[in-house]
């Protein structure tokens, strides 16, 4: 068994293309009008969306809330971060490196932004805000039931891409937790190792495995508002 299931992100509940215009003109507006803004999600998505809520509404308070700046992809440097969060406070949105509890988000990954919400931190702080922006990251499409074991989180793999603790199951492209950058191009090469694999394995050839090297040397290009970056 394959399995190439993804994973999603926040989204919107419809995908009518007449809903998705309303609904774009209405959050517009109100980031516009806005007098204080959170961006929960301290990744690249999260600081690009702060800066473009700096472009549009300069007189906003803007918050980026995250326990930690940039933690994806691992192989960005302290001073990368560094370099960022200077940015950030050059245009003086305001960083809470602390976690939003759970209990104060929605249930449900159809929902992008909040409007007139209370968000309580980890610390029990609590803290109102006109427009929130949800940027919390991705999970699995599916759940999974595995030999009676339920999965809910990202399933775990070794270099042949075979879930851990199972023969002959195996788990490629963004549901594994085989790279924390989530690419159709990793997802493509993943595939052509395990087909590779599964070749020899029916072959009985042990000795020609391949194993997966994801490339090395990425660059990020992280634009913070039309101006900064």
């Amino acid at each position: 068994m394959i399995l190439s299931t993804g994973c999603t992100s926040n989204n919107t509940k419809s995908n009518n293309t007449n809903d998705l215009i309303k609904y774009t003109k209405d959050v517009s507006s109100k980031i516009h009008k806005a007098k204080t803004i959170a961006v929960v999600g301290s990744g690249t998505v999260g600081i690009e969306f702060a800066g473009e809520c700096f472009d549009i509404n300069q007189s906003a308070k803007i918050t980026l809330i995250g326990k930690h700046i940039l933690s994806k992809p691992s192989s960005l440097t302290d001073r990368f971060r560094t370099g960022v969060k200077d940015v950030l406070k050059k245009i003086n949105i305001n960083i809470i490196e602390k976690n939003v509890q759970i209990e104060s988000l929605p249930n449900s990954w159809e929902e992008r932004f909040l409007f007139n919400h209370k968000l309580k931190l980890d610390d029990n702080s609590e803290h109102e805000f006109d427009v929130v922006f949800l940027s919390n990251g991705y999970k699995p499409h599916f759940s999974y039931t595995i030999n009676g074991n339920n999965i809910n989180d990202y399933l775990k793999v070794n270099k042949k891409f075979e879930v851990e603790g199972y023969n002959n199951i195996y788990a490629i492209g963004d549901c594994n937790n085989y790279s924390d950058i989530k690419l159709a191009y990793f997802a493509a090469e993943m595939g052509i190792v395990l087909a590779h694999n599964i070749k020899s394995e029916l072959k009985n050839d042990k000795n020609n495995y391949k194993e997966f090297v994801p490339p090395q040397g990425e660059i990020c290009f992280l634009p913070i508002g039309k101006n900064h970056g």
